[in-house]
């Protein structure tokens, strides 16, 4: 992928790839004062016919990762924290009966949400439930029993 232009699934331009270290593209960016991020190689994916890279994050999410020093050196713990990769941590929140590789997320829906300000899954469930029983209350006291036995 060495000299293909990155683009956003916006078709916001970031950069250009200048090298590849292990699971990580090496993007330049700028045209006078040029700087080089690290991006994880599971979020980038080659366009057929044509010479560019498509990735699915938020152009500032990679000018805002860690920059890369002289032509390969980089922080990989900084980087995949960055990233919110599961590499990152020791025992990241998404852990289930699986394997976990170092490329799984780190964190799922319930810290976005969390981040964004929303309750929690659970409560927001428990306020789903409470809505719907009172809306499936019969309005006659015959479908619930409560009519009294004529002795």
């Amino acid at each position: 992928m060495h000299g293909y232009e990155v683009i956003t699934s916006n078709h916001d331009k970031v950069g250009r790839v200048v090298g590849e270290v292990d699971d990580w593209l090496i993007v330049e960016q700028g045209t006078v004062f040029k700087s080089r991020h690290p991006l994880p190689r599971r979020f980038a994916t080659k366009l057929e016919g044509s010479d560019e890279v498509c990735v699915n994050l938020p152009k500032d999410m990679i000018h805002e990762s860690p920059k890369v020093k002289g032509d390969t050196e980089f922080d990989r713990q900084a980087a995949a924290e960055h990233y919110g990769l599961a590499g990152a941590l020791e025992q990241p929140a998404t852990e289930g009966y699986g394997d976990t590789t170092d490329d799984d997320p780190a964190w799922g829906p319930d810290v976005d949400a969390q981040a964004a300000g929303m309750a929690p899954a659970e409560q927001r469930r428990a306020q789903v439930r409470d809505h719907v029983r009172h809306e499936r209350t019969p309005r006659s006291p015959g479908f619930l029993g409560e009519r009294k036995r004529k002795s």
